[in-house]
């Protein structure tokens, strides 16, 4: 399952991946956040895939990346910091920064929120506000 939350004056979308993850279910994602009427191809994003077992595969990402591509309405230049708990979420965000590295999107790997938020530039935003969003889904 894939949670959100647009947060306009942070300009910050929160991404939050849990359970197994599935191309079809990023995909499903993607085309349900774009229907968001608070969604901005500026806003950065707070990917935190730490609770999400992994069912995506190398050539699954890169279908993605193409999708992508395919599809510049998605694409805005922004930051997008994902967090990662196994070498496997590692793994597969590192492939993705490498196969989107023709996307106008600067994507990089953390462990921790505090060092992913930092990199952000989100300010007065702490890990308590972050608990709670999370918690909400």
């Amino acid at each position: 399952m894939i949670y959100y939350k647009i947060i306009p004056d942070k300009r910050l979308i929160i991404e939050y991946f849990e359970g197994i993850l599935t191309l079809d279910e990023i995909l499903k994602f993607v085309r349900c956040i774009k229907m968001d009427k608070n969604f901005d191809t500026s806003f950065n994003s707070l990917i935190d895939l730490s609770d999400m077992e992994m069912e995506v595969s190398a050539k699954e990402v890169e279908k993605y990346v193409n999708y992508l591509k395919k599809n510049k309405s998605l694409m805005g230049n922004r930051k997008l910091a994902m967090i990662t708990k196994t070498p496997e979420h590692v793994v597969i965000a590192t492939l993705y920064k490498l196969l989107g590295k023709d996307l106008p999107l600067n994507i990089k790997v953390f462990s921790t929120f505090e060092a992913a938020i930092r990199w952000l530039g989100v300010f007065r935003f702490n890990y308590d506000d972050y608990s709670k969003i999370i918690n909400g889904f």
